[in-house]
């Protein structure tokens, strides 16, 4: 490996890391601390850095790297419309006249786009380039959120993007998200994804979870979200019984099986 001239040890060491977790796909801090004999102390301080850059991901005690998805968005966009139409109606049903609303970027958060679309009146924001674009023309106000562009979602990302968010109170958050890790919470591949999406979770008074039911068996590395931060979950009927809807039963989140009404 070529080693950046005039970079620091600790900076050489981190790219080092990098390498490491490249050949391996995931590894340990013990392995890490083994690895470059120093202190899983050392090691740990080192992986927050990277994580913080998007770069790693840490989950059940592994780190690997942080991957934009492997499918495409129109290929994403494309797969179970039928199911993503059905949880946008859902979701459209429990927006009132004048609220504000909190976007997430997805596919299916996009479906919910398409119907506010024939709305008017909303304050909408949103960090999906391509919900900002099916909003164009509606008699709604849109605010998009700037920051890092991430082409393959078609989303903004970024700690610019997480601070004016912060500054943000919305009614209600439509959150997706590409998988489901056991009876957690839900995921995503890109950290920097992550923190937009917790930043409007944040944001709203009622915050609501848009996925339809093969995400249950497709998690993802980066959880952003335990199930007991959501109000709701919209999904459609998964075909066998889950833990994930036993914790959800347990903590009283309100679940939603759009394919039903």
């Amino acid at each position: 490996m070529l080693l950046q001239e005039g970079a620091s040890m600790t900076e050489l060491r981190r790219q080092q890391i990098v390498e490491e977790i490249k050949k391996q796909k995931y590894t340990r801090v013990s392995e890490l601390a083994g690895k470059f004999d120093v202190s899983q102390v050392t090691i740990r301080k080192d992986l927050t850095a990277l994580e913080k850059q998007g770069i790693l991901v840490r989950y059940h005690g592994k780190v690997a790297l942080a991957e934009l998805p492997s499918v495409s968005y129109l290929e994403r966009s494309e797969k179970n419309m039928d199911k993503k139409a059905l949880i946008a109606s859902a979701a459209a049903s429990m927006i009132k006249d004048g609220d504000s609303i909190a976007l997430d970027a997805g596919s299916t958060v996009n479906c919910i786009a398409e119907v506010l679309s024939g709305l008017s009146g909303h304050n909408i924001i949103t960090n999906s380039i391509t919900a900002a674009a099916t909003l164009e023309h509606s008699a709604n106000t849109v605010t998009v959120v700037g920051g890092q562009l991430v082409g393959q979602s078609h989303c903004t990302v970024g700690p610019d993007a997480e601070e004016y968010l912060s500054g943000i109170k919305t009614n209600i958050a439509f959150i997706g998200c590409s998988g489901v890790r056991g009876d957690t919470g839900i995921c995503t591949g890109l950290r920097l994804e992550g923190g937009v999406k917790q930043a409007l979770m944040h944001s709203a008074e009622k915050v609501v979870a848009v996925f339809d039911d093969s995400k249950f068996s497709s998690g993802s590395m980066y959880m952003f979200g335990d199930f007991s931060e959501f109000d709701t979950v919209i999904t459609t009927t998964p075909g066998t019984d889950l833990e994930a809807l036993d914790r959800l039963k347990k903590l009283g989140v309100e679940v939603i099986f759009a394919d039903t009404l």
